[in-house]
């Protein structure tokens, strides 16, 4: 997964979110009314939905992805 920090993530895009300045993810996130979910789009069961307050935690989006490559062996 590539991301750029000077390219803004808009509500709805995938994007590189740094959580209590030490956890980074890449998510799908939606953002409203303070709330950050970010969504899951795996079919593994132990990842699960995570929703941030941003008044109680630190939350800052960096960036957003720009470009995912798998590679098949």
């Amino acid at each position: 997964m590539y991301g750029r920090r000077h390219e803004p993530a808009v509500n709805r895009e995938i994007a590189v979110i740094v959580i209590n300045g030490n956890e980074a993810k890449i998510k799908r996130f939606y953002e409203e009314k303070g709330i950050i979910a970010l969504m899951i789009n795996s079919t593994n069961t132990t990842h699960k939905l995570l929703i941030i307050d941003t008044k109680t935690t630190g939350v800052e989006i960096v960036g957003r992805s720009i470009e995912a490559r798998i590679e098949f062996k």
